[in-house]
């Protein structure tokens, strides 16, 4: 008998799109969707369960009966890990787009997979994390032997969700990133007048030394200044604040909403990736750069999602906590993008000591 898939947070931008990658890839699958409001879904044709994810009962007795939990629901930052406790009780695997609950969440993680029963719980399966480090995975073992250099950088003018306007906030008011150099107003590969904003993560940090880079960057691109100018306020007046409470970071993640709605008035969603990475294979000096392109960055979350989800669905036998890149293949990630007509993903071969803002550049082929 095959899996059971609880989804959490399915009217969202996230969920929907994950469902629909579950129905196209897994028609068989049982699934069972929860939601805070049941009648939103009177048409489902899937099992419907009343979902409060404050409230530890209402979450064990979704959990309850399911194989994998996929937690869409945001901000995850207040609710990530009530679901990874819940699903680990149930004794079910957890996966969330997240990459961290906060500044004490990898002892709070350590807590839950010790409970007994408890099955894995995936972090980090969105775009950034996720496949901001598949892809970089996926060139280094396409195309290199060593690798030197990865410059990168992805962004875009899109919609924000309450959800995601919370996560961004919450990730760094408890310091996720700094900035890390001067601001670049212009890309080759992406639309212009943008303001791309250097950032270092943990993560970004963690990969590069993995790979060995000896220089690296990562920029956050935004379709104008007013974004991160309103991020950079909102997160200062939160530190401030020190202890802030739910309604503060509510009320931060409305201003967040607000000027991303106003830079989208009239004008086209976009969200674009752009991975340049420099080494050897075979003692011979290559540079290739990869574009992604897509209409919005939540249908790239919902593939990463659906990436670890098939990835869980195949070992169900996993335990421990692990992050989606540690796990999923990067070339299941590439191959999923490659087969959805919403994203394209070129790659090309550029000179080795090519800028990230160089545009010379002679097309290869696809990855």
């Amino acid at each position: 008998m095959s899996a059971v898939i609880g989804v959490t947070g399915i009217t969202g931008m996230v969920g929907k799109a994950l469902l629909s990658l579950i129905e196209t890839y897994q028609p068989d699958a049982r699934i069972c969707l929860g939601v805070r409001q049941p009648e939103r879904l009177a048409d489902s044709p899937y099992p419907v369960v009343h979902v409060d994810l404050e409230q530890p009962a209402s979450l064990a007795a979704f959990c309850q009966g399911c194989d994998v939990i996929v937690n869409c629901a945001g901000p995850s930052a207040f609710y990530g890990l009530n679901v990874a406790r819940a699903a680990a009780i149930a004794g079910a695997h957890c996966i969330e787009a997240f990459g961290s609950y906060g500044p004490d969440s990898a002892s709070e993680l350590d807590e839950i997979i010790a409970v007994p029963g408890a099955r894995s719980v995936i972090t980090g399966a969105g775009v950034f994390p996720g496949l901001s480090e598949l892809l970089p995975l996926a060139m280094a073992d396409r195309y290199f032997d060593n690798v030197s250099t990865l410059h990168a950088a992805a962004g875009g003018l899109e919609p924000c969700s309450k959800g995601a306007g919370i996560d961004i906030l919450m990730s760094a008011v408890a310091g996720y990133g700094q900035a890390a150099g001067a601001d670049l107003t212009e890309l080759e590969g992406f639309p212009p007048h943008i303001i791309a904003k250097p950032f270092r993560s943990t993560d970004f940090v963690q990969m590069t030394e993995t790979f060995g880079c000896q220089e690296a960057s990562w920029y956050s691109v935004f379709s104008s200044p007013r974004v991160p100018e309103v991020i950079s306020a909102q997160c200062h007046r939160l530190a401030s604040a020190g202890d802030f409470t739910e309604s503060m970071m509510l009320s931060a993640a409305e201003k967040l909403i607000e000027v991303a709605d106003e830079q989208l008035a009239g004008r086209k969603p976009w969200y674009r990736m752009r991975i340049e990475m420099s080494g050897s294979q075979q003692g011979e000096p290559l540079c290739y750069r990869a574009l992604l392109q897509t209409p919005e960055s939540y249908v790239l979350t919902a593939l990463t999602m659906y990436a670890a989800l098939k990835t869980v669905l195949q070992d169900l036998s996993l335990q421990g906590c692990y992050r989606a890149s540690h796990i999923v293949s990067p070339e299941l990630m590439v191959s999923l993008i490659k087969d959805d007509e919403r994203h394209q993903l070129h790659i090309v071969q550029v000179p080795v000591h090519s800028t990230l803002i160089d545009s010379t550049e002679t097309e290869e082929g696809f990855l």
